[in-house]
């Protein structure tokens, strides 16, 4: 249980959080936003090489590293947040509602990414768009009002229930 821990001892945790209002310095360019998102001891290796990873992911993040994120588009934003995350070896990434407000395409390339992701880190994804999130995940819980009201760890069967679909997630298939 972490619910009673200081913000420093869950980071320390290896635990990484992409909150879905972003919270990006905007008068930092995104080199300073991704080098003070790093903990004492945080990452092992080289900063270069985490740099490197990031810019496979995110190739906009190389394009535009010297800009202040403030300039950035909505989606590069929600990717630099992410890249924040990914500064620090995390074994856990708790991330909400990435594809808020992005583009299709944005949405796309960014799910893309996280699938990468899920490779190397347990992802914690709380998404709305359920399409989006039916092509990225393996094991999934439904809640209803905090309690969990459906689990699983088979997306296409979680697909194949139309009924439950329709009931909890209000879209139809």
């Amino acid at each position: 249980d972490i619910s009673k821990l200081a913000t420093h001892k869950i980071v320390a945790k290896g635990i990484g959080y992409v909150p879905d209002t972003r919270r990006i310095f905007g008068s930092l360019t995104i080199e300073q936003n991704l080098i003070v998102s790093q903990r004492k001891g945080g990452l092992k290796g080289d900063v270069q090489d985490r740099l490197d990873f990031i810019f496979d992911l995110f190739p906009d993040m190389r394009r535009f590293f010297k800009q202040k994120a403030k300039s950035l588009s909505g989606g590069q934003q929600q990717m630099l947040a992410v890249a924040r995350a990914l500064m620090n070896d995390n074994d856990l990434l708790l991330i909400d509602e990435p594809t808020e407000g992005l583009s299709p395409l944005l949405a796309k390339n960014l799910i893309n990414a996280l699938d990468k992701l899920k490779e190397i880190a347990t992802i914690l994804l709380v998404e709305q768009n359920f399409r989006t999130v039916s092509k990225l995940g393996d094991n999934y819980y439904i809640f209803d009002n905090g309690k969990i009201v459906h689990q699983g760890n088979n997306m296409d069967e979680l697909i194949a229930d139309k009924a439950l679909v329709a009931q909890y997630l209000g879209v139809s298939i």
